[in-house]
């Protein structure tokens, strides 16, 4: 026992000095390098302009203006949110007021798209429902067979990706029967148009491929592999160069010339073509994007939490430019302001964040490799996920196990470096 004025308590008086010092000096230096979210007046998150705090649930899908950003939640809600430059100067009270809620999903939204007034919306409610975003006016409804997990407006025709497996081509202005493109042996993730040609549409797929068809005929003139679900694909909006990514964790760009687009519409596809790039990501994939001048391209990775990332490459080398981290669980969904302005991206933290898209500052630091065995609990993980003898909640509660796992290494480590471990995304 301590005597209760003796040598004993005058140390563990200083022992307690100490430690109340420690923590303080502790919160100094956190405060002082971690960011804040107090929007674009904040200096000591530079490139950090805000966060958009509306939604209960997690984020699934984002569609990106020069005024609005449209966002869709798992609890089928969908928020759109002035994106004007006097909305972002008082972000301390408009980040957290969306302008309107639309509301007719009966499950999560799953696919956004938006052109001017026209926003079109995809749900696990098997649904694609058309809205005048002026007014909040549903004009139009779309019925699919399952999930629709993609969509692209390109002039006068609206592209979907429906987990049947099929691409559908809807004409925006006549009620007809749509386009059908058939070819793929899975579900499919996303759909895109190529801007420089519309009559060029990319979709992805959970076959582990890519194809490229020319609406004009309906025929498919490239097919691009990957090793695992391909979930997130985009075109350039300058040349014929296709950003893909998906579950095997690899982010690939793929440059086709314009005289290969020619030839193979005319009948000579030639040999197979491979990736210009390849970028290895500690997680799953799950969006990709294009900077409106071409030279940047946006990728987000993911998987129950787990390394949550923002990643933004240089389209010409390959090069990382920038890493953002400031997600708390997987970001699903990203994209940039058509003006080049802003780069934005969403996920399962319920958050909308809004960087600026001319600033090159990482805010993470740099993890290492996945070690043998969290490869092997990967490998575990994704074989009971397609084979079914798990489900989602015992996949989670794994996942948390092999980050309780991690954490109790990290805390043994000398380095204290952050580590990556695998997990499954489910949605």
């Amino acid at each position: 026992r301590l005597a209760p004025n003796g040598p004993n308590k005058i140390v563990v008086a200083m022992g307690h000095a100490m430690l109340a010092l420690i923590s303080w000096l502790t919160l100094q230096l956190v405060s002082s390098i971690q960011p804040t979210e107090q929007g674009p007046s904040s200096t000591s998150a530079p490139g950090f302009l805000g966060s958009l705090r509306g939604h209960e649930a997690g984020i699934y899908a984002l569609a990106v203006s020069d005024q609005l950003v449209a966002s869709g939640s798992k609890d089928g809600s969908i928020l759109t949110w002035n994106l004007t430059g006097a909305a972002m100067q008082d972000a301390s009270r408009a980040m957290e007021t969306p302008l309107q809620k639309l509301s007719g999903h009966a499950a999560g939204v799953t696919a956004l798209t938006l052109r001017d007034e026209l926003l079109a919306s995809g749900a696990a409610d098997n649904s694609t429902k058309l809205w005048n975003v002026a007014t909040g006016e549903l004009v139009r409804q779309l019925p699919h067979p399952k999930t629709v997990f993609g969509l692209s407006i390109s002039g006068k025709q609206l592209a979907s990706a429906c987990w049947d497996g099929v691409a559908r081509i809807y004409d925006l202005e006549n009620e007809v029967e749509p386009m059908e493109l058939r070819g793929h042996t899975g579900g499919l993730y996303e759909v895109s148009h190529s801007p420089l040609d519309p009559t060029l549409l990319a979709t992805a797929s959970a076959d582990r491929t890519v194809r490229v068809w020319d609406l004009k005929t309906g025929r498919q003139l490239w097919k691009f592999m990957h090793k695992d679900h391909v979930t997130a694909l985009d075109w350039s909006p300058v040349n014929f160069t296709l950003a893909t990514g998906g579950w095997d964790r690899r982010f690939r760009i793929w440059k086709i010339h314009a005289e290969e687009v020619a030839k193979c519409r005319g009948g000579v596809c030639g040999d197979l073509l491979f990736p210009e790039h390849v970028a290895r990501h500690p997680q799953l994939l799950w969006s990709v994007a294009f900077a409106p001048e071409g030279r940047q391209v946006a990728a987000c990775h993911g998987a129950v939490g787990q390394s949550p990332a923002v990643v933004v490459y240089e389209v010409s080398t390959g090069e990382r430019l920038r890493r953002l981290g400031r997600h708390k669980d997987t970001p699903l969904a990203l994209g940039f302001s058509p003006s080049g302005e802003y780069l934005v991206s969403a996920g399962m933290d319920r958050k909308v964040l809004i960087y600026s898209a001319t600033e090159h500052l990482d805010d993470m630091p740099l993890g290492d490799k996945d070690d043998a065995e969290e490869r092997l609990n990967w490998l575990h993980d994704l074989e009971d996920l397609r084979g079914g003898s798990r489900n989602a909640s015992s996949i989670a509660d794994l996942a948390r196990e092999l980050a309780r796992r991690n954490r109790s290494k990290t805390r043994g480590s000398k380095s204290g470096s952050f580590r990556a471990m695998p997990g499954v995304a489910f949605l």
